[in-house]
This record gives C-alpha cells, sequence and structure tokens, in this order.
C-alpha cells in the first residue's frame, strides 16, 4: 500500500536535510529533481526566499512530505522521476519551491522525499491548501 505523510516537526535545518536526502547511498543525481528551484542549489534559494522575507528564525523552515511507494515495486527510475514529480505538483499549495528526492538504492521500500520551503516565493508562509479527502480523491492515499 501506498502511503502519503506529511512531517512538520523535524529538528533538522534545510542544509542538514539536503544533505540526508541526496545521500548517495540511497538517491543519485537521477533521483533528485526541483520544482521552482535549481536541485542543486536548494539549500541557498530555499534559504534566500526567507532572508528575503525576513523570515530569518523560522521555527520550521520547511515541510516535509514523504510518498512511500508499494514496497518491491520494480519500476524504472525514469518512471519513478515522472510519477513522483507529478505527485509534487499536487502537493504544491502555490508557487513554492520544492526539492524532490527519490530513495532508490538498497532498498524493498522506495520513496520520494519532498522539502516545500515553509516561506513561498511571494513572502507566504505555507499553508496546506487541501484536505487529506482531496488527495485521496487524487488516489495518492490509499
Amino acid at each position: 500500500m501506498s502511503i502519503l505523510k506529511f512531517v512538520d516537526r523535524t529538528p533538522k535545518t534545510i542544509s542538514q536535510m539536503y544533505t540526508y536526502l541526496t545521500d548517495p547511498e540511497k538517491t543519485d543525481i537521477g533521483g533528485i529533481f526541483g520544482i521552482g528551484i535549481n536541485p542543486r542549489m536548494a539549500v541557498e534559494e530555499m534559504n534566500f526566499a526567507q532572508l528575503v522575507y525576513y523570515r530569518d528564525k523560522l521555527e520550521h523552515p520547511y515541510i516535509q512530505i514523504i510518498f512511500s511507494f508499494d514496497k518491491n515495486l520494480v519500476l524504472s527510475l525514469a518512471t519513478l522521476r515522472k510519477i513522483c514529480m507529478e505527485i509534487g505538483y499536487v502537493l504544491m499549495p502555490d508557487e513554492r519551491q520544492v526539492l524532490g528526492t527519490i530513495h532508490y538504492k538498497e532498498t524493498n521500500h522506495i520513496h520520494c522525499h519532498y522539502i516545500l520551503n515553509y516561506v513561498g516565493i511571494q513572502g507566504n508562509l505555507y499553508r496546506q491548501k487541501y484536505s487529506v479527502k482531496y488527495y485521496k480523491g487524487k488516489r495518492l492515499i490509499t
């Protein structure tokens, strides 16, 4: 069963999460993508948006969302990437920076992490746009 999980209270900074998410033992460049952001410069770009709008000491500077595929799934990385990017677009409540990483190496439990900047590129703070019922209707949650 696929699972969509919102994690809003993580103790790691954006930089620490980036290091964890891009761990070469879990993913590689083909499994890293950005929506509204250069994935190689994600930390700098997210921090810049927060500084521009004077949000320099946010308690939680990002929202983490994890989509877990069914166990023992066999799909190509290109297919996984396409699916994860489409889910990423559905999860975005507005114009917002999103870093996505697919953890597919050395695991029978492939999953995708999304880091949404808490501060949008227009300066607005994150608010979940849709209810869980909406996501279920999109068949992102079973």
